[in-house]
């Protein structure tokens, strides 16, 4: 049996469709109760058909995403949960679910505590009522101020996430927004750049010119006081949009970033599977009534090479302050000697991207991630 796994569950209803958002979801208000109370049975036995597929020794790690996954109903999320207790130790893992601010109360929030649920991610983007205007939030910054501090005292291990690059933002806005965030002591932030992500609404008005992306030179600024402001308050960063106090990491998230196994439950959906010695990448389908079909399991399912793999690792890797750890492990050495080269990586090293004896980018490398993925995987 593969080792520890990691699960997420797709929640695919969200109050309304935000703007900048290219997850698959679709607003509330286009699917009636009864149809919500199908896509909780679907997700259940989605879940239990995929699990019955593989086989894992246990469960590192439980992840309720969406949409927004805080409109799910108790007695669904305890249906779930219920299931996973019967087969595996759910006693120590970290269980997190994301949550907009609009749709819980403390009551909501006591009961997924008291269903398991020991970490919370709390989608505020911001507390500012133009920015939230601008972002097409369902909440003011009044409400985003009561709801985090509803989750405060709910639960010791939380996270808020913060949007920065908004047009017309200032850095005093940006500072604002911080600082009310920890005035609750909060231990894991995100903090993520605007982007202009193909269908949706932000990009169509970006090429229309209906909107202005900030330039590189502001983008900078902002991500250098967004990592020296949290540093201070000992909130270092461990990923290039993650900060957290020390053992207040996304334990879940980790699992992506050190390429470990993850199975995705729930429409559009994906996975990185170890099925008879082989990296599977697997997805669901992304079509809501397709999904529900359930034939066949996964929409999508392709054995990855060494060589895809080794891309993949030195994405997801170097993203984090740690670097890639445990490449022998996981690459045989003559793909890992093939592509990555002692004169690419002391190139890297000479210009001041790389850190010398590691396998890990600099604060200046990991602004151009891409491109050095790109340049050490190309022939």
């Amino acid at each position: 049996m593969n080792g520890a796994l990691a699960l997420y569950l797709h929640w695919p209803i969200c109050l309304s469709k935000c703007p900048y958002c290219a997850f698959t979801s679709y607003p509330v208000c286009s699917v009636n109760e009864a149809r919500q109370k199908e896509i909780g049975v679907l997700l259940l036995r989605d879940l239990q058909l995929s699990m019955e597929r593989i086989s894992y020794s246990s469960i590192g790690s439980i992840f309720f995403g969406g949409g927004t996954p805080s409109l799910m109903s108790p007695s669904t999320i305890g249906a779930i949960l219920n299931y996973l207790d019967k087969h595996y130790d759910l006693s120590d893992i970290e269980i997190s679910i994301e949550a907009n601010p609009a749709t819980f109360s403390r009551e909501y929030l006591s009961e997924l505590k008291s269903l398991g649920v020991n970490r919370l991610s709390l989608g505020i983007q911001s507390f500012q009522d133009s920015e939230l205007r601008f972002l097409g939030r369902p909440y003011d910054g009044y409400q985003a101020l009561q709801a985090a501090h509803m989750v405060s005292e709910v639960f010791s291990n939380y996270s808020f996430d913060f949007i920065y690059g908004i047009e017309d933002q200032s850095l005093s806005s940006v500072q604002d927004n911080l600082t009310q965030a920890m005035q609750f002591g909060v231990p894991h932030l995100s903090c993520y750049q605007l982007t202009f992500e193909e269908n949706t609404e932000f990009f169509r008005k970006k090429q229309t010119g209906k909107i202005r992306p900030i330039d590189i030179e502001t983008e900078a600024t902002y991500y250098k006081f967004i990592e020296d402001f949290l540093a201070s308050y000992d909130r270092p960063k461990y990923e290039i949009s993650n900060f957290a106090a020390s053992g207040a990491e996304c334990y879940h998230n980790l699992t992506y970033w050190r390429y470990g196994d993850y199975l995705g439950v729930g429409v559009s959906a994906h996975s990185r599977l170890t099925i008879d010695g082989a990296k599977h990448a697997l997805a669901k389908s992304s079509d809501l009534f397709q999904w529900g079909a359930l034939n066949p399991l996964w929409d999508e399912d392709v054995v990855l090479t060494e060589l895809d793999q080794l891309e993949e690792i030195l994405l997801m890797g170097l993203r984090t302050t740690e670097g890639v750890i445990d490449l022998d492990k996981k690459i045989s050495p003559d793909i890992v000697e093939s592509i990555l080269s002692q004169d690419k990586l002391n190139f890297l090293r000479a210009q001041g991207l790389l850190k010398p004896d590691q396998l890990c980018l600099t604060d200046a490398g990991m602004i151009k991630l891409d491109s050095i993925v790109e340049f050490l995987c190309c022939d």
